[in-house]
């Protein structure tokens, strides 16, 4: 079962339990053309995540990825993918799920939408 994300992802109402798939996977959940998720994703991926995690492993998932998200993807370190059916694997598999927003009103939105996850 899901719940409604105003981020164009469906995402699950409660995680199963057990162990993350992977410790380094970083999850971004999102409208990908929206321009304070882009800033995010964009400022994230080349400015802060390997000072921060080098071994990380980031996923941008959501619709509509705009072509400089799409630049960001290497399939090795940076993965951008566009709309998903359900992002249950994706969350499974993150260690964190990450809420790097600059700009904007989403923050609120990402907060409560991804807290249920307990990987915030």
């Amino acid at each position: 079962m899901c719940a409604y994300s105003q981020n164009c992802v469906d995402l699950p109402l409660k995680l199963p339990a057990g162990s993350v798939e992977d410790p380094h996977r970083l999850l971004f959940i999102g409208k990908m053309d929206s321009e304070p998720n882009i800033d995010a994703a964009l400022y994230f991926c080349k400015a802060i995540i390997r000072k921060v995690e080098p071994r990380a492993h980031v996923y941008i998932v959501g619709c509509e990825p705009s072509e400089e998200l799409q630049a960001l993807h290497t399939g090795i370190d940076v993965f951008v993918t566009s709309a998903v059916p359900d992002a249950t694997p994706y969350l499974d598999a993150a260690g964190i799920v990450i809420v790097p927003i600059r700009l904007g009103e989403a923050l609120e939105s990402k907060f409560s939408t991804h807290s249920r996850t307990g990987r915030l």
